[in-house]
């Protein structure tokens, strides 16, 4: 009887000492995962800090386009230099760069891709963005994305809202979009910093 008894016993202790096991490989497991995420996004967070951006803008008139790149400055930590201030030789320092200006004959301020045609090939992360008083982006893009494609820069995003607009015939009838770039459009603008933030 007592044989039974020690069996018994012996028994159960083996099915706990199985569950303490099970346990705590199910803790170790949770913990190491959790672990691993943590370092992570910690790798991305440092990733983000490190990452280095310029902002290359030409804002004429109502100083529109250069408000939405100080609000993607503030997210991104950038350094936001106008055509005339940039120096070829100092983009090998950064690791994202971002072209805008408005928009004007259906295209970027000629400055700007002047600056570009003068750019060496750097096969670099860059984003364009602009400010227009038409409601539709329509092709404005177009002619800076294929000069940058042709030069081997990577377009990683692309980002155009409105911006009051009195250039020509609109100044007859007081200008177009009025209060443009408003608090919506810098936040659209600091949301698309974040978004490249993420990516690099």
């Amino acid at each position: 009887m007592s044989t039974v008894v020690t069996w018994h016993y012996l028994a159960a202790r083996a099915r706990k000492a199985r569950r303490t096991i099970f346990i705590l490989r199910c803790y170790i497991f949770v913990s190491l995962f959790k672990q691993k995420e943590f370092l992570n996004e910690e790798t991305k967070k440092r990733g983000r800090q490190l990452m280095k951006t310029l902002i290359i803008c030409q804002s004429y008139h109502h100083g529109n386009t250069k408000k939405i790149a100080d609000a993607m400055a503030a997210v991104l930590k950038a350094d936001v230099f106008s055509p005339r201030d940039v120096k070829a030789e100092e983009l090998e320092h950064y690791d994202l760069i971002g072209f805008g200006s408005g928009i004007a004959f259906g295209k970027h301020y000629r400055g700007l891709n002047n600056l570009v045609d003068r750019l060496p090939d750097l096969h670099k992360n860059a984003f364009i963005f602009s400010t227009r008083g038409d409601k539709k982006l329509r092709g404005y893009h177009r002619a800076l994305r294929r000069q940058l494609g042709a030069k081997g820069w990577i377009i990683v995003g692309e980002f155009s809202c409105r911006g009051f607009d009195t250039y020509g015939l609109t100044k007859l009838v007081g200008g177009v979009a009025k209060g443009r770039p408003n608090e919506q459009d810098l936040r659209d603008a600091e949301e698309f910093a974040h978004s490249l933030g993420k990516a690099g």
